[in-house]
């Protein structure tokens, strides 16, 4: 990581001598996905706002679409979901004018559809959204990701065989057929909600082995995506393990981390996640803290994103309404475990509605 910001700010730097905006643009562009995976937000926003700027004097098509999925990114990571469609279909709109490049065209498409992916997830909508994904896994056969994302999305609307069968052709040799570019932490991190979906010990081992050299990172794809740190994950992964310590100090981790890049979905999907791990655990004070974090998830969703109609995605990964606090009093070990047990079974029998739903209508 620290050889390729140095490249980038050599880039910047040159282009500052040659005079070169369009270099200095590229520069920038690097700059800020370098700085987004490394979760400095301050310095992604200031590199996302030089590339702005300059893409407005050059006026270079591609240039202006970058800049625009930029800011819908940075808007669907802040929780500002309205916002952030807005944008994704206004970027869309600019990439159309990009004259004679397909390659571009295409960029922009995944890149758009990633961005609906987050959207319509963190909204509980995926219905009617396969064959989108469909499309991609396709026709880019060389972007794996894509066969992840679809997985994932089979696997949330109850169609379990298909992405079970999709999941074990990415399955090559412990997924080293997934290519380690731009877009393999935001794969990794699908593919880890997806493992603890089918709750596979086995491969959560490996992907939490291939995951944890990045732990204080961010997943993320390309410019187009973030999917909160790394640590959450981990944190799942390590629960599907029954590795308690391991997963109470990532989960701590991505507390942090996503609590200071601000996200309000991570931070919540993180305290969610981590008191369903406390749950599973049921060690002493465990109920106490589990229910700390889920009446602090809850808090989150009065803000703009319950507004926007969010709905989070419980410890296995499924979209489902946040269960009901499980009580307002300070409870007991026992009843506390009790009650929080009983907000569990209603967010399950809430994804097997989601399920059904997804059945029904052909999806």
């Amino acid at each position: 990581m620290e050889a390729r910001l140095d490249v980038a700010s050599e880039m910047v730097r040159l282009a500052d001598t040659m005079g070169s905006r369009e270099l200095a643009l590229r520069g920038h562009a690097v700059r800020a996905r370098d700085f987004l995976e490394m979760a400095d937000i301050a310095a992604t926003d200031a590199e996302i706002e030089w590339h702005a700027r300059l893409a407005e004097e050059v006026r270079d098509p591609f240039d202006l679409w970058l800049s625009a999925t930029c800011r819908a990114m940075r808007a669907l990571l802040g929780g500002r979901f309205d916002e952030g469609e807005r944008l994704a279909h206004a970027a869309m709109t600019m990439a159309r004018r990009v004259p004679g490049r397909r390659a571009a065209a295409e960029n922009a498409t995944m890149c758009f559809t990633a961005q609906m992916y987050l959207l319509r997830r963190e909204r509980g909508r995926l219905e009617g959204f396969v064959q989108a994904i469909r499309r991609l896994v396709e026709h880019h056969p060389e972007v794996p990701a894509w066969r992840a994302v679809l997985a994932h999305i089979s696997c949330l609307l109850g169609g379990n065989g298909e992405a079970r069968g999709e999941f074990d052709q990415l399955d090559t040799n412990d997924f080293a057929g997934l290519p380690r570019d731009a877009v393999w932490l935001g794969a990794m991190s699908v593919l880890s909600e997806l493992c603890v979906l089918f709750g596979d010990i086995p491969h959560a081992a490996i992907l939490y082995q291939l995951l944890l050299p990045y732990a204080g990172r961010n997943c993320v794809a390309g410019l187009s995506l973030c999917m909160g740190s790394a640590a959450r994950y981990l944190g799942l992964l390590a629960a599907t393990l029954t590795r308690w310590d391991a997963a109470t100090e990532h989960f701590e981790a991505a507390l942090t981390m996503n609590g200071r890049m601000g996200p309000p979905a991570w931070v919540a999907h993180t305290q969610y996640d981590y008191a369903s791990a406390l749950m599973a655990r049921g060690g002493p004070g465990d109920c106490e803290r589990a229910l700390a974090l889920v009446t602090a998830a809850r808090l989150r969703r009065r803000g703009p994103v319950a507004k926007a109609g969010w709905w989070l995605v419980g410890g296995a990964g499924s979209p489902v309404p946040l269960p009901p606090l499980p009580c307002t009093s300070r409870p007991s070990a026992t009843t506390g475990t009790s009650s929080l047990r009983a907000s569990v079974a209603r967010s399950r029998s809430s994804r097997a509605t989601v399920g059904r739903r997804g059945r029904s209508s052909g999806t």
